[in-house]
């Protein structure tokens, strides 16, 4: 029996053993932990050594991430792995992961930018004037155009286009000669190449008075010598530059400009003041040529038909004659040829000079129209002054008496002085050049009516409106027909 239980029990001790040695014979895992760097901060490429524990002695089998970014491992051992810093990298975390396992948060780790070096080596000019374009050369320029400061001493000019080595900008104003500088980002500014800031001046003017297409030579320094890169400005009106050099430009007194300063500008940059320049008004004197270039239109009364032209008559009636026992009243016409005066001048003065033929007190009144755009000599077709497009301006003309010893005057200025000259007619003839068509070397027509009350006592007891020579009447009396007449009508206009 005792040999019984013997053997039970040591049947019993060895089910006991062999099943506390059943189920997974593998070691447990041990967990991974990232201890330290070899150093917490640098640039992309620094080497790192990450110390830890259970590290996969294959190096392949580990991976090391600065923050998302994973970086080579290029040796290791369990508690140790080499790496350098990967492209891309920002400041943040190690992490470490072993095989397929979770990824151990490490130290962190500070990615340091490397130190970029400004350099501004050249200018594309070294001189110019205010507005010149300026490329400005170097190194390590940013991209992004907002980004980059230039200067001019210290004016800060505007950046309108680069590249990481070259900065397109243009002299500011109030920029003096001084060093280039450039300034990327909240860096240090950097000093290039001097620049050169040509101030111009204006010292002299060949003329200082005379009309509109006077030439004028202005003097001075730093002009450019390209003509287009110059203004030159008689006041507020531009003028047109001819030629230039850097000491002189060539121009001529613009139409507009009246008395006042003379002005330069180069380029983009200020106007320079210069001299006074009196602007005198330039005076026209235009003569009546041509027998069908005075006129008149019979109008009411008398032995006239309403409408009929007279192209050949001794004498201009203005506002009526006498026909016998019939009061006649008329339309007259006048009509000027080659009027030399630039489109946008400015009228001062205009008026008609006639000479009397013979004389009259009735108390006249003559309304004057022009031509709004001129259609011809005059002609024998019913009605050829009336059916006349007229200007908008007309002047009211209170002529005075012409007394007999007037007319019989051998003073001509008592026949063809200022009782014979008419009002001023400057809005009419300013409408006339400012009309569409208008050309310099063109033609007015001028067209009279009687504007009196010839119902009036007064009116009926004078004797006749006033009658003025024609060109047909002295040019015949003269001894020809081509022959300019003196004491036919002429127009006289002042302007600038």
């Amino acid at each position: 029996n005792k040999q019984l239980m013997l053997s039970a029990i040591i049947v019993f001790a060895g089910v006991f053993v062999l099943s506390s040695c059943g189920g997974d014979d593998k070691p447990k895992s041990k967990p991974v932990t990232v201890t330290s760097l070899s150093v917490t901060e640098g640039l992309v490429g620094t080497t790192v050594t990450v110390t830890g524990t259970n590290f996969d002695a294959v190096p392949a089998n580990n991976k090391v991430f600065f923050g998302e970014k994973e970086a080579k491992v290029t040796g290791g051992t369990t508690t140790m792995l080499t790496t350098k810093v990967p492209v891309g990298a920002a400041t943040g975390y190690v992490y470490v992961q072993v095989g397929t396992g979770a990824k151990i948060k490490g130290p962190m780790f500070t990615v340091k930018q490397k130190p970029v070096t400004v350099t501004v080596t050249s200018l594309s000019v070294t001189e110019g004037f205010v507005g010149t374009t300026v490329t400005v050369t170097g190194t390590n320029f940013d991209a992004m155009v907002a980004n980059n400061k230039v200067f001019f001493g210290e004016k800060q000019a505007e950046v309108t286009g680069g590249t990481t080595t070259m900065l397109t900008t243009k002299v500011p104003v109030g920029a003096a000669t001084d060093y280039v500088y450039v300034q990327v980002g909240p860096g240090v500014k950097i000093r290039g190449p001097m620049f050169t800031v040509l101030v111009t001046t204006v010292t002299s003017l060949s003329v200082t008075e005379g009309p509109v297409g006077t030439t004028v030579t202005v003097n001075g320094t730093n002009f450019d010598a390209m003509v287009a890169n110059n203004k030159v400005f008689f006041g507020e009106k531009e003028a047109e530059v001819t030629a230039a050099t850097t000491t002189m430009l060539t121009t001529k007194v613009p139409v507009g400009a009246t008395t006042g300063y003379v002005y330069v500008q180069v380029g983009t940059g200020t106007k320079i003041k210069g001299p006074m320049f009196t602007v005198k008004q330039n005076r026209l004197t235009i003569d009546l040529k041509g027998v069908n270039n005075d006129a008149e239109e019979g109008k009411m009364g008398g032995l006239t038909e309403t409408g009929t032209m007279n192209l050949t008559s001794s004498d201009l009636e203005l506002g009526d004659k006498d026909d016998g026992p019939h009061r006649h009243y008329q339309l007259a016409g006048t009509r000027f040829m080659n009027i030399a005066i630039p489109k946008g001048s400015v009228i001062t003065k205009a008026y008609i000079q006639f000479s009397a033929d013979d004389y009259g007190n009735s108390p006249l009144k003559m309304k004057i129209w022009g031509e709004k755009e001129d259609t011809g000599e005059f002609t024998s077709a019913l009605k050829n002054i009336s059916s006349r497009m007229k200007t908008t301006a007309a002047v009211i003309w209170e002529v005075p008496e012409w007394t007999e010893a007037d007319v019989n005057s051998n003073d001509k200025t008592k026949f063809r002085g200022p009782k014979q000259a008419t009002a001023d007619l400057k809005t009419i003839v300013q409408e006339i050049i400012d009309g569409t068509n208008w050309n310099s070397g063109g033609n007015m027509t001028f067209i009279f009516d009687i504007e009196s009350d010839v119902n009036s006592a007064a009116f009926k007891a004078g004797i006749r409106g006033r009658e003025v020579e024609t060109w047909s009447n002295d040019a015949n009396t003269a001894g020809t027909s081509t022959e300019l007449s003196e004491a036919a009508a002429s127009l006289i206009i002042e302007f600038r």
